[in-house]
């Protein structure tokens, strides 16, 4: 299922483990690329609760298509 269609099932935010489960990143890792700026920022949804912009996501997913295998250890 793409970024697309679940932006438009699911009100356009994502929950943790649905972004672990389409990025294929651990949680420490996303953790670690969000505080290096290389990823999406997730927001507030309630005072217990994050999401992800599927559309930040997506845009995210789209960039990471052509970077050669080994580049991304470069960015931590």
């Amino acid at each position: 299922m793409s970024a697309t269609a679940i932006n438009n099932l699911m009100g356009g935010f994502l929950n943790f483990k649905d972004v672990q489960k389409l990025t294929g990143l651990s949680r420490a890792t996303i953790y670690r690329q969000i505080n290096a700026g290389t990823f999406p920022k997730p927001r507030q949804l309630t005072h217990s609760r994050v999401g992800f912009l599927a559309s930040e996501l997506e845009g995210w997913m789209t960039t990471r298509v052509g970077v050669p295998w080994g580049a991304a250890q470069n960015e931590n």
